[in-house]
């Protein structure tokens, strides 16, 4: 009768509304292992259940970036070469942040990343340690469920200046 009352109490009146307080768990990394050091090219392994790989259906891997909500479309921020330079003194506009090195899709339970962007954001022990968050999406691109697996690794800050050329 609490229970029911809290409901109430939150604007939540109807007795048929599908409520899931349960976690979703189809999703778990296989590699790297969290705060595995790593060499290039990354290899990202995780594996799935309950999620058939047929219709569409794919994974989204979104590296440094937090994922799409739920039932939100993947959508990928391209930027000119124009907009990627620092913004003029006094203009109104933000850096643009490119996703095409960001966002990736995989209709497999693997994914390898040849190169990752240095955070130059972060501290310097963290430049060069990266996050990847897979996803589970449907063929319109939609993110499906609430199901997320995330780690965190660090590349080795040599082969990370190599993949820029310097």
């Amino acid at each position: 009768m609490a229970a029911v009352l809290a409901l109430t109490s939150c604007g939540i009146t109807r007795t048929d509304a599908p409520i899931s307080f349960s976690a979703d768990h189809r999703l778990s990394f296989e590699s790297p292992d969290q705060e595995d050091d790593v060499e290039l090219p990354v290899r990202l392994e995780w594996e799935v259940e309950d999620f058939p790989l047929e219709g569409g259906n794919r994974f989204a891997v979104f590296i440094d970036k937090p994922p799409v909500g739920p039932k939100r479309t993947v959508r990928l921020q391209v930027c000119t070469e124009g907009e990627k330079l620092p913004p003029q003194a006094g203009s109104m506009r933000k850096l643009c942040k490119d996703d095409r090195k960001r966002i990736f899709f995989s209709g497999d339970t693997s994914l390898t990343i040849p190169c990752f962007e240095p955070r130059f954001d972060a501290p310097k022990r963290q430049r060069n340690a990266h996050t990847a968050t897979v996803v589970l999406i449907d063929g319109d691109d939609r993110r499906v469920g609430q199901a997320a697996t995330r780690v965190r690794f660090h590349v080795d800050e040599e082969a990370s200046k190599q993949c820029r050329g310097l």
